[in-house]
């Protein structure tokens, strides 16, 4: 037990002891006064002074007074009281003043990742950067000099800064290495002679090799005789070679002493579903075999060659057995070679066909067929003069073909011997073009037609099968302006004879009524049949109209009707040309060659006649800078733009990239209504993708009155 001493009063001690009730219960407190003791009655008595009694801090607790006379009051440890009822809060005190900040505690673990938020809109687009310039190495020979002695290679590098695909050493070049080559060596000085070697063994002889040419008979290995070359070598050594020592033979064989042609005329076009008039001529000249049998073969197939079988030919009827009819048809003609002959044959029949003019397939009834590699024999065990063929005019084959469907089809012609098999001609038509008979009034080449110049249009006519061929018809034109009829106009035709003469020499003309109308050709007109084949029939138009817009109108009428049965029409428009310029040159050219460059120019007619232009060229990079050194040749007056490698007179392109054609053009040129054609020969130096452009200007006052459209050009190596 731990002791605690204190000095207390005896005499106050043991009255504090005697005053309290109940002194087991009583308990020492100390104060800013010193110790007291303080019992559940409300006594309490001070400890301490003379006494000198002590207090001992006993067991759980207690305190034990001890004091001088030997007497000791155990105070056991106080008991805990019930608890007091709360007492009423008191009131808020003020605020304290905010502490100091604690440190900083250390940071958590990172919490989990949350879920990834939706898309941001996207940013606008960044400006493209620049393209980078592509590096390039250019080798420049160098002559012996002093920076070389034997010669060498300069080599040069940098950035190709204009795009051209050439590094200019001026511009672009930006490091140079040379590389010399070597001086050559002095010459050594020469060895001894070493002694002689021992004689060789004599080889053995070599053979000759010989050629022997001998005459080769008409046969299989040449079907005109020819020549044999035999070569081998002279095994025997006699100097001539023998059938036994020949080891190859080769032939130079004769060409054929004849030329054999084969025309299938303008043949372009075969109506399906119909029997078709085919004409072929064949001619043979030169030397020929006159006993020689010939058959001809046809054979028919599509556009991608595949035959067409069991296809009927139809061919004509020997002579004789045409209707007598045909040959009163002919006769009609009266003074004509060919009615005189249709007249006198008429009975007959053959004169007939000749005078009706093409025959009448339909009537035909001897055919044959097309077997399935599509070949029929025509005509066949005939000599070339029994058929013509050696004749001045040749031989005829008149056929009547049918095709059935429409597509493309070919014609392949065939002569051929019949006893040895050799093909004498063997020649193949254009495409051919089948589709069924139907009525159309067709137009063409109105639209190049210039105002107060005479031009020349196409119309173009076909009927069907519906009307009966024998139908009398006529054209019947009208022409309009703005729906006004356009009276007193004049339009020319070429009458018989004339189709091959200049427009301005036709003497068929038709002046325009009060309504615009006129009619081609007689009264009484001509058959329908004539319009109805399948390629139609075309008759050329001259007009000579002021500037303005125009419907020409074109009908096929029924003359005892009125009645029109085939109608077609075309607007056109005629109008002055202005000042204009347009280039023609092929897009892909290569560097140090030349290439045509078509200009079409044409000024206004305001301009007086006697007023002069030039033509401006100019030659530009992909940069739009200008390039310099490209070559424009110019041929001499009335050249042929063909010829135009071999042009001489020059100029070039500064450095600008521009340059003037020499030569002053005159407005009277320029005013034809077909346009001025000028053709130039271009040389560009280099390769890369280059712009031509051009500009017409008027002497008198400089001003740019036509400019053509940009031609982007690329040069190739």
């Amino acid at each position: 037990m731990k002791t605690v001493k204190r000095s207390i009063l005896v005499g106050v001690a043991l009255g504090a002891l005697a005053g309290c009730s109940d002194p087991e219960s009583c308990r020492i407190e100390t104060t800013a006064a010193g110790q007291r003791m303080v019992c559940p009655d409300g006594s309490s008595s001070p400890l301490g002074g003379s006494g000198g009694c002590t207090v001992i801090e006993g067991e759980a607790g207690a305190a034990i007074v001890r004091c001088p006379d030997g007497s000791e009051t155990v105070i056991p440890a106080p008991s805990k009281g019930r608890d007091g009822s709360d007492g009423k809060d008191g009131g808020d005190g003020q605020n304290g003043r905010d502490g100091v900040d604690g440190d900083n505690g250390r940071d958590g673990k990172d919490g989990a990742h949350g879920e990834d938020g939706s898309d941001g809109k996207d940013g606008s687009d960044g400006a493209d950067g620049k393209d980078g310039a592509t590096v390039l190495v250019r080798l420049v020979d160098l002559p012996a000099g002093a920076e070389c002695p034997g010669g060498g290679v300069a080599v040069y590098a940098g950035l190709d800064l204009d795009g051209d695909g050439i590094l200019d050493l001026q511009t672009e070049a930006t490091s140079r290495e040379v590389v010399c080559s070597g001086l050559p060596g002095k010459d050594g000085t020469d060895g001894g002679d070493g002694q002689p070697g021992a004689p060789g063994r004599d080889g053995t002889d070599g053979k000759t090799a010989l050629l022997r040419l001998d005459p080769e008979a008409a046969g299989p290995n040449c079907t005109y005789g020819g020549t044999a070359v035999r070569s081998g070598l002279d095994l025997d050594g006699d100097g001539a070679l023998s059938d036994d020592e020949v080891t190859a033979t080769h032939y130079l064989c004769n060409s054929p002493a004849y030329v054999l042609g084969v025309d299938f005329g303008d043949l372009r076009f075969l109506e399906s579903g119909s029997r078709n008039h085919v004409t072929i001529r064949a001619m043979l000249g030169g030397a020929f075999d006159p006993l020689r049998r010939l058959r001809w073969r046809l054979q028919v197939t599509d556009d991608l060659g595949a035959p067409i079988a069991g296809l009927a030919i139809y061919l004509p009827p020997p002579p004789g057995e045409v209707a007598g009819s045909a040959g009163g048809a002919g006769g009609a003609g009266g003074a004509g070679d060919a009615g005189d002959a249709g007249g006198e044959a008429g009975a007959g029949g053959a004169g007939g066909a000749a005078g009706a003019g093409a025959p009448d397939v339909d009537t035909w009834t001897d055919f044959v067929t097309t077997d399935p590699q599509g070949f029929a024999i025509l005509r066949s065990g005939f000599t070339v003069r029994e058929d013509g063929l050696d004749s001045y005019d040749g031989a005829t084959l008149d056929l009547g073909l049918e095709i059935p469907a429409p597509g493309a089809y070919r014609l392949r012609l065939v002569i051929e011997d019949i006893r040895t098999g050799e093909v004498i001609a063997d020649r193949a038509s254009e495409e051919l073009a089948a589709a069924p008979l139907t009525t159309l009034v067709y137009f063409s080449d109105f639209e190049d037609l210039h105002p107060n110049t005479p031009g020349v249009g196409t119309v173009l006519g076909r009927l069907d099968r519906t009307t009966a061929p024998d139908t009398p018809v006529r054209w019947r034109y009208r022409l309009t302006s703005r729906g006004a009829p356009v009276v007193g106009a004049e339009l020319g035709f070429p009458e018989a004879g004339e189709e091959g003469l200049p427009a301005t020499s036709w003497t068929g003309t038709i002046a325009l009524d009060g309504q615009g109308e006129g009619w081609l050709g007689a009264a009484a007109g001509f058959p329908a049949s004539e319009l109805q084949v399948i390629g139609g029939v075309a008759r050329r138009v001259r007009v000579d109209l002021p500037a303005g817009d125009y419907l020409l109108e074109a009908e096929v009428v029924a003359v005892a009707a009125g009645a029109p049965i085939a109608h077609g029409s075309q607007a056109f428009t005629l109008q002055e040309l202005g000042s204009t310029i347009q280039l023609s040159v092929d897009e892909a050219i290569l560097a140090g060659q030349r290439s045509l460059l078509a200009v079409a120019l044409s000024t206004a007619s305001t301009y007086a006649s006697s007023e002069t232009f030039h033509l401006h060229l100019r030659w530009t990079d992909r940069a739009g800078a200008g390039a310099a050194g490209l070559s424009i040749f110019r041929g001499p007056p009335g050249a042929d733009p063909n010829g135009h490698a071999g042009w001489t007179d020059v100029v070039r392109t500064d450095a600008a990239g521009e340059a003037i054609y020499p030569v002053a053009l005159t407005a009277a040129e320029l005013q034809s209504p077909s346009r001025y054609w000028l053709f130039l020969s271009l040389e560009p130096p280099r390769v890369g993708r280059f712009a031509l452009s051009a500009s017409l200007v008027r002497d008198a006052d400089g001003q740019v009155i036509a400019e053509a459209p940009v031609v982007e050009v690329e040069v190739d190596p």
